[in-house]
């Protein structure tokens, strides 16, 4: 999806706390602020929001020195999500439909702030899983589950990984093969393969990327192969449904609609949880 105006102050003010966290300078930081602010007034909004921001954070890398300041923090949320893991565990065996619940589980990480506290969230965990799901997709999303053996579930955030996991056991334990896919170097929070297997995920694919979201053109002929090849694919998050909602692509994205360009986009609330069949996905089944 191409970038909308509300993205340019998205993307300024993202700017501004991956400054914060990759230095304590403020010449430096504000340095960055007015370069990304000339560039921002001349920006191209036929990009996708990811594409946007690549210059930005690859001028937040260099005036710091600094190409992973979220090392730390990505450590610490998926610390803090493995001490979930066995609670997820519980709710998934616990339910009628453990897929469904997986799967709730999955978008569960895309909508928790795992940058925040977690004194409330374990008592809360079951109730989350009540609120606020758009799953109308689910019956095709299962009857895909149930004729494809190979699944490519290309992740988002470090923490959230631990999440993704829950379903990608799930779906290992049906007998399928899921190839979990992940940035080949730091960009933000993205999870990287370390992260990855550090969150207990075994098959790890690096996508030959190191820009947010899903842009085809910066992925390794490797990674765009196996991607071309694969009759079904789960995609986590909002960058990955900017950067491959518009492609012919057999999608099923998972995520929390998180401003308004997106819920304009996908036709739902700001805060709805959702399960989405790509538009260009058509069952063969």
């Amino acid at each position: 999806m191409k970038s909308e105006i509300e993205c340019l102050t998205c993307i300024y003010n993202q700017i501004l706390r991956i400054s914060k966290v990759a230095t304590d300078n403020n010449d430096k930081i504000e340095l960055i602020l007015k370069e990304s602010a000339k560039y921002l007034g001349n920006a191209n909004l036929n990009l996708t929001p990811p594409e946007l921001a690549q210059p930005l954070y690859k001028l937040v890398y260099k005036a710091t020195n600094n190409d992973d300041p979220y090392k730390k923090i990505k450590e610490n949320h998926i610390n803090t999500a493995l001490n979930l893991y066995p609670k997820l565990k519980e709710i998934v065996e616990k339910g009628s439909d453990k897929l469904l619940e997986s799967v709730k589980v999955a978008i569960m990480g895309n909508a928790i702030d795992l940058g925040s506290t977690f004194d409330n969230v374990e008592i809360d965990l079951e109730k989350f899983l009540m609120d606020n799901f758009e799953l109308s997709d689910y019956g095709e999303f299962k009857k895909a589950i149930e004729n494809e053996r190979g699944i490519l579930f290309i992740g988002d955030n470090a923490g959230e990984t631990v999440f993704d996991r829950i379903l990608i056991e799930f779906l290992t334990d049906l007998g399928k093969e899921v190839k979990y896919a992940v940035k080949s170097k730091p960009i933000i929070n993205d999870a990287t393969k370390e992260d990855a297997l550090n969150s207990g995920i075994p098959v790890v694919l690096e996508t030959g990327s190191n820009m947010a979201g899903t842009v085809l053109y910066s992925l390794s002929d490797e990674f765009i192969n196996i991607l071309n090849s694969s009759n079904l694919i789960i995609a986590k998050g909002q960058a990955n449904y900017e950067t491959l909602s518009h492609e012919e692509l057999p999608i099923f994205f998972l995520l929390k609609i998180k401003c308004s360009p997106i819920s304009r986009s996908i036709g739902y609330p700001i805060g709805t949880n959702i399960l989405l069949k790509s538009k260009k996905f058509k069952l063969k089944y």
